[in-house]
């Protein structure tokens, strides 16, 4: 609208609609390998469930004979020392 000093030039916007990828398609561009593929037959894959409760988690992961605890930390190295020599 003329004379109403908010630069509106009267076209609507168009709707905002943010750019966003499948987790398929973003694991597929970071390892360059298509997880929807069945490696066996070459069927295509779907995600059936996101295990979240942390006893679902455990149940299913003793159910398939993986290890339900994470492995023990290591603590950090230090640095190698560097060895300074210095003209006298």
């Amino acid at each position: 609208m003329a004379g109403d000093g908010g630069g509106n030039t009267g076209s609507p916007a168009p709707p905002f609609r943010p750019h966003r990828l499948t987790w398929a398609a973003l694991l597929a561009r970071v390892f360059a390998f298509d997880f929807t593929v069945c490696p066996a037959c070459g069927g295509r894959l779907r995600l059936i469930a996101a295990l979240t409760d942390p006893v679902s988690v455990s149940r299913y992961l003793q159910g398939v004979g993986l290890p339900t605890e994470p492995p023990p930390l290591i603590p950090p190295k230090a640095p190698p020392q560097q060895s300074w020599y210095f003209a006298t």
